[in-house]
């Protein structure tokens, strides 16, 4: 092999190998990559840390229990007999940037006689992606609020029980 052709191998391995990371710098081209943890789930307990939402012996009848996006769209998911609600936190990120990210959700629980959407509930999540090692992408930080009270402030968390007051 002659110089001119090593010289052409090194430079082709350089090229390829290093174009992944120049592809998904700042988040250019992570549209289609979900961050490194995105799953989130919740109770809503009383006082005692009962759980408020179930099928027997529950407060609220977790069959009458609604839970939606910000624009009322409804969130495709099964509350269990155990009334932890669990969901996908943000979409896939297809707007990467160094902007904080927010999203609302409601919690529409029914009446005592049964009535739906009597008692409305919000859960705010205000995060900010950190995608400069495209594809790992995760969050700088992660704040998770309940009815305008910030319980969590720091790194992910994909847990919570919330006070029902």
């Amino acid at each position: 092999m002659t110089e001119k052709n090593i010289f052409l191998l090194l430079t082709c391995f350089v090229i390829f190998s290093t174009l992944p990371l120049i592809s998904c710098g700042e988040g250019e081209n992570c549209s289609e990559t979900l961050p490194d943890d995105t799953g989130f789930s919740f109770r809503l307990v009383g006082n005692n840390q009962e759980n408020l939402i179930g099928s027997w012996g529950a407060t609220y009848n977790s069959d009458k229990v609604f839970f939606t996006q910000e624009d009322g769209t409804l969130v495709n998911l099964t509350i269990p007999e155990n009334g932890h609600i669990s969901f996908i936190i943000p979409d896939y990120p297809s707007k990467l940037t160094n902007e904080e990210q927010t999203k609302i959700f409601y919690l529409k629980l029914p009446d005592l006689q049964g009535n739906p959407n009597r008692d409305i509930d919000t859960l705010k999540f205000e995060y900010l992606f950190n995608a400069y090692d495209c594809p790992s992408i995760w969050y700088d930080y992660f704040k998770v609020y309940y009815n305008d009270s910030l319980y969590h402030n720091a790194g992910y968390i994909d847990y919570f029980d919330f006070l029902k007051k």
